[in-house]
Parts: structure tokens; sequence; C-alpha cells
């Protein structure tokens, strides 16, 4: 009976203390929530755990609302999230957990390499005043640049962006410090793939470099053609047929006279059929028609005044 009686007073007992321990439990939840409620913050935190040097994208952050007398001052909220947008991360962060500043790379938010865009570098050419667009040229331009050499001339870039002119990395419509841009730059800093990079550091030891100023609003245009000297003068253009006669200038006592001398005809197919044999008795008959010529044109020529010494 004792030991019946015991043990039903040993129930009740669990039973009482843990109603009490629920009510105390509700209790204490109902007074947090009135002492923070309209105090809370929005703080952000990684949706999967993310690595070392990952770059802190918003489509891999969530928000979360915590009490603001919970959270320290360097935790990053919702408010100060885009200045740290697109970041590398310096160490290993966990899904759930509140993002710190110190997550980040120490001082690399102001730091020139954390401008640079994803997958590209950054190479720096010189530039004279015509190349710089007579020191027009800024921070946030787009420009094509031209490789010049061995008469010709070969489109290197499209449409890339200029990072920097000189040491000046301020973006396109902000003003440095003084209210004016500097204008005496001899570089200028591109953001490249890594092919390009190389392309430009070999082209700018074996030729010469042209930079192209590009619109920046709208689509990019279609690309700058490649243009050899010849093309200046038109030639390949046209016909296209070979030369059919040879000037000559022809001087004398009354003057010079301009002679238009033909060079032939262009080898009949039959003679082009005929293998390097036929072409080569064409060519040494057109020459001994085009020399006789000439020769003719000597012997009716009048004489030459003398000279007085």
């Amino acid at each position: 009976m004792l030991l019946g009686g015991a043990l039903v007073f040993a129930t009740i007992t669990a039973i009482a203390v843990g109603h009490y321990l629920q009510h105390r439990e509700r209790v204490l939840a109902a007074r947090l929530q009135a002492q923070y409620r309209g105090k809370e913050v929005q703080v952000v935190v990684a949706r999967s755990n993310l690595p070392a040097g990952a770059l802190a994208d918003s489509q891999d952050m969530a928000t979360r609302s915590v009490p603001a007398d919970l959270v320290y001052p360097f935790t990053v909220t919702l408010a100060r999230w885009p200045a740290l947008d697109g970041k590398p991360l310096a160490r290993a962060v966990y899904g759930g957990k509140p993002l710190l500043a110190e997550d980040f790379t120490p001082g690399r938010t102001g730091d020139f390499a954390a401008q640079l865009p994803a997958r590209l570098r950054a190479v720096t050419i010189t530039v004279s005043p015509v190349n710089a667009i007579a020191g027009l040229l800024r921070p946030g331009d787009r420009v094509a640049v031209l490789f010049l050499a061995h008469h010709r001339e070969v489109p290197l870039l499209h449409h890339a962006q200029v990072l920097a002119t000189g040491l000046a990395t301020a973006h396109r419509g902000h003003r440095p410090a003084g209210g004016h841009w500097r204008t005496g730059f001899g570089t200028i800093t591109l953001a490249v793939s890594p092919r390009q990079a190389g392309e430009l550091a070999l082209a700018e030891r074996v030729g010469g470099l042209r930079v192209v100023l590009d619109p920046t609003h709208g689509k990019p245009g279609p690309g700058l053609p490649m243009l050899t000297v010849a093309s200046l003068y038109g030639e390949g253009q046209g016909s296209g047929g070979p030369i059919q006669s040879v000037q000559y200038i022809i001087g004398g006592a009354s003057g010079n006279r301009v002679h238009n001398l033909p060079v032939g005809e262009t080898p009949p197919a039959a003679n082009r059929a005929g293998g390097p044999t036929a072409a080569l008795a064409h060519v040494e008959k057109r020459t001994n028609k085009t020399l006789a010529t000439l020769k003719t044109l000597l012997q009716t020529a009048p004489p030459a005044a003398p000279v007085t010494p």
C-alpha cells in the first residue's frame, strides 16, 4: 500500500511540475515577444554552406528577422548588404548563420582588384594624347583596340571596359576630389579575357595600338573591319583585273610627255592551261613588246636642251 501510494504521489508531482514548466515557458516567451516586438532587424544569412573565396552573391543569400539587442555591431544587416554584394569570402560560412563583416576579405571592398569583373583580367597599355581621345577618355568608357603593323590593321578588342585612366579609377559620372578629371595620363587599364591580355602584350611589342571610343548607351554595334594599305588605294576592288597599262614620263626641252603603254592582254585560257612554260613565254612576249614601244618613243623624243654651267 505504501509503495503504491508513493508511486501515485510521484506521478502526480511529475505531471504538476511539467505543467508548471510549460506555463512558465509560455509566460517567458510572451514577455520576450512583448519586449522585442518592433525592435527586430533583418540580417543576411547564407542559404547553404559556402567555401572561402566564393563570391557572396545575392542569389545565395536570404534574410532573417532577429531582435536588435541580439545583433552584433559587425553583423551584416540587410541595409549593409549592397556594399558587400559580389565580394569574395575570407572564410567559409555556414547556411542559416548570420554573416559577419569579418567573413569578407579584409580591406578588399576598396581595392582595385575588387572592381574587376569575374573571369576577366586587368591589363595596362601605354597611350598617347591621340589614343587617350585627346584626354577625354574616362574610367567606365568602352573602347575598341586596333593593332597596326605590316601595312595592315587588325581589330583586337571590341567594347572593352576601361577600368582606369592613369591612376584614376572612379566610375564614370563620379568626379574625383577637386571636381575635375586628370587629363595628363599616359596609360589606360582595360578589363579583358586572359587570351586578350596576351594578345595586347604581344601586339604592343611588335606594332602599334590605336584606341577607338565606343558608345556606352544602347547595345554595342558591329566590330571594326580588318583593313590593309592596299584597300585604301582601292586595290583588289572594282574590276579586280590585272593592270592593263604602265605610265611613262619622258622629259625634254619642250617639257614632259606622258604616255600610257599597254602591257599586253591577259594570257588566254589555253596558255594558262599550258603550265609554267606557256606562262613564261607569254610574259617574255609582253615584255619585249613593251620595250619596243618604249624604244620607239625615246627615238622620237626631241633632244634635251643643253645644260648651262
